[in-house]
């Protein structure tokens, strides 16, 4: 791929064509990361991703630089985030990395449930050893959008060791660093060799920080076109690969959705690739269209299904959340003397509550 560089006001790197070709198509991605089972916020996201659509119709993908399950609030965990899964369907969303959070429940659970091909998700990390226990996580995963063949590549942190509990862990092997892994299958995708696959645009989705990514020493290289990156909760923009390629991490649980132009001319290794913001800035922030939306008076259409899959989530929350599990035998008195400190068992009695669960299977964050 062949790219020359120019800075926008913006901030944001686009690579652009040396002459103007007359096959440019443009095909746009709009990106989320650490999600973590926020449904509350699934109808915003809906609502960006429709605004996306509307912007290049029939040439727009949804995709996750990872942990759009796990570490979720009550509605979606006590479902073990069916309801996220399915909003993330009612979205469109069929690419993700495979962040740590995915794996919470440890590998069969990601590979069987989460990862199970009826869920219409394709989960990715290249840097991930592929056994049987991971048969449903992959490489890359290739898409023909607007006649241009996407690949996308996956990698998940190279520090997971650090936030997986030790009984997960032990089935999960890391085969090289997250940006070596990257560079692997890019540079494979595009050495001019139809039989091992090729194609015209690759978009890495590495569940893991911007900046790290950035900073790596190897570097991700020429072949790679764009990034979403994921980890942190941190909204970054700003960052580029070594040769140019914009690193954009879009925060977390649903509060910001990237949205980015790839428009590209030519084929495989001799394709030329121009990235800019599809609405002029890397990001759409919730609080920014939030504000934006009530001075207009109207937003995108949303699809109804997802203040469906919200209104179920709480209504089935609520009803389990209502089921005694134990009770005291005495009356709890929370006025005292002491005041505020009156109150210090309850928050500790809660914070100690998932001791025991940590101490029999490890730490996990």
């Amino acid at each position: 791929m062949i790219l020359t560089v120019t800075v926008l006001l913006t901030g944001t790197i686009v690579s652009r064509p040396v002459s103007a070709v007359e096959d440019e198509r443009m095909v746009t991605i709009a990106d989320i990361t650490d999600f973590h089972g926020h449904i509350e916020h699934g109808e915003w996201v809906e609502s960006q991703l429709e605004r996306a659509r509307r912007h290049n119709p029939g040439n727009t993908v949804a995709v996750s630089a990872g942990d759009l399950v796990g570490g979720s609030p009550y509605p979606s965990a006590v479902q073990q985030d069916r309801p996220t899964l399915d909003m993330a369907g009612v979205w469109g969303l069929t690419v993700s990395a495979m962040g740590n959070h995915e794996l919470d429940r440890g590998v069969d659970d990601f590979n069987d449930r989460i990862a199970a091909p009826d869920n219409g998700i394709a989960w990715l990390a290249a840097n991930v050893t592929h056994t049987k226990q991971f048969s449903n996580l992959h490489d890359y995963s290739m898409r023909t959008i607007n006649g241009t063949r996407v690949a996308f590549v996956g990698a998940v942190t190279d520090r997971l060791s650090s936030v997986l509990s030790a009984s997960v862990m032990k089935d999960v092997q890391l085969n090289d660093t997250a940006v070596r892994s990257i560079n692997r299958v890019a540079d494979r995708l595009s050495d001019g060799d139809e039989s091992n696959g090729e194609a015209d645009v690759v978009v890495a989705l590495i569940h893991d920080d911007a900046d790290a990514i950035a900073k790596d020493r190897t570097g991700l290289d020429g072949n790679i076109d764009l990034v979403y990156a994921g980890h942190t909760h941190a909204n970054k923009t700003g960052r580029h690969t070594r040769s140019g390629a914009p690193i954009i991490e879009a925060g977390s649980y649903g509060n910001a959705v990237a949205v980015q132009d790839l428009l590209v001319s030519g084929s495989g290794r001799d394709s030329h690739v121009t990235v800019r913001d599809a609405f002029g800035v890397p990001l759409e922030r919730r609080a920014d269209t939030t504000v934006r939306t009530a001075s207009a008076g109207s937003s995108p259409a949303v699809d109804q299904r997802a203040g469906d899959i919200v209104r179920a989530a709480n209504a089935f929350a609520h009803a389990d959340g209502d089921v005694p599990v134990s009770k005291v035998s005495q009356p709890y008195d929370k006025t005292g003397e002491r005041g505020r400190d009156a109150f210090g068992e309850t928050p500790t009695f809660g914070s100690d509550s998932p001791i025991p669960a940590v101490c029999a299977h490890g730490p996990s964050i």
